[in-house]
This record gives C-alpha cells, structure tokens and sequence, in this order.
C-alpha cells in the first residue's frame, strides 16, 4: 500500500478487501486508521456498510476499503462464502469433510 501512495505515477484507486477477524472488526478498523494516520486521507470512525470510499485531502489516489465478510460484523471471507450457500449444503460439506479426513487418517 505505501509503494503505490508513494510512487511517482500512482494509482488513480486502491481497492482494499481485508478480512476483520483479527481481532475484529473495530480493532481492524482501528488498526487501518492508524496506518493512515499520517497519510492526507481522512478516515471514517467506523466503516461505511456500502464500503469506505475516500478521497486524498490534496489529490491523489482514492481508497477503498472493505471489511469482510460483509464490512459490518466480525469475520473473513470464509465466512462471507458459508452465509452464501444453502444450509443444508453446509451440512453436506462437513459430513464429506469428516468422511474425508477419517480416509486421510487411515492412508497416513
């Protein structure tokens, strides 16, 4: 991120997709604002649930910040991924999983 504020030709936008489960996603947030805190870009105390979208006080590159899975609660993008699909589906998923790591343990 630092490279591309400070290059001679930089970027006209920086898309940032993090994930906020560590710690969370208020400690994310403030971990972001800090990084920033020198930089001429004037964070949001909280983030934008459409998606923080800010502007360079002296012109520059815009930014973009999202916080997965959904730039409101706690999580990653694993997360964002399960809420995505049918619950019985998640079911299948594990049983498979577990079928497949009881057959790994007996192969090794």
């Amino acid at each position: 991120m630092n490279a591309l504020l400070q290059k001679e030709n930089p970027p006209r936008v920086i898309g940032l997709v993090i994930d906020a489960d560590r710690p969370d996603l208020a400690g994310r947030w403030t971990s972001i604002q800090s990084k920033f805190s020198k930089q001429p870009y004037d964070l949001p105390p909280i983030p934008i649930p459409d998606g923080t979208i800010i502007e360079r006080r002296n012109g520059g590159p815009r930014l973009g910040f999202w916080l997965m899975p959904n730039n409101q609660v706690d999580g990653m993008l694993e997360d964002f991924c399960r809420d995505m699909i049918d619950a019985s589906a998640v079911e299948t998923v594990e049983q498979c999983l577990q079928i497949a790591t009881s057959e790994w343990s007996y192969l090794v």
